[in-house]
This record gives C-alpha cells, structure tokens and sequence, in this order.
C-alpha cells in the first residue's frame, strides 16, 4: 500500500492516479511500485532537498504518470459511449 494519507488517497483515488498492479499492489497509474514509492517520497519531500538527479526522475516518472491517466480517461470516455450506442 503506498504511502498516502486517507485525503490524499481519496483524491487521487478520484482522479483515477491510483490503480492495482498485477501482483496487486497498489500503484500510481502508469507506474510500477517502485516508481510510485520514488514519487511519492519525492512529493513528501522539501524541494530545497531534493538533489538534480533525483528532480530529473521525478519529472520523467510524473509524465509517464500524467501521460497514463490521460490514456485511461480517454479510454474510459470511448467505453461510455460505446455503450451509451
């Protein structure tokens, strides 16, 4: 389970940024569980300690992050008015 207080889960469980790897554990959307622990530590971390290296990762894994929840949503849309045929 990722490392969240019960706000924030919810809002992201909203968001559709949350969702369930294949050995079921809980992961940002696009991410790997790993990948996820990275992001989250980065974003519980003061900026003024995060080193260059570790700014550059967080951006890349946010966009593939970004990038998954788009094509989720967009997907998501596609089915609804499939069904809505």
């Amino acid at each position: 389970m990722l490392n969240l207080g019960e706000i924030e889960r919810k809002l992201l469980n909203m968001n559709n940024a949350i969702s369930t790897d294949g050995n079921g554990g809980e992961v940002l959307r696009g991410l790997s569980v790993p990948e996820s622990n990275f992001v989250i530590a980065v974003e519980q971390t003061a900026r003024e300690n995060v080193g260059a290296a570790e700014s550059e990762a967080y951006r890349e894994l946010r966009r593939k992050h970004l990038t998954s929840r788009q094509m989720h949503n967009v997907r998501s849309v596609e089915r609804n008015k499939q069904a809505a045929q």
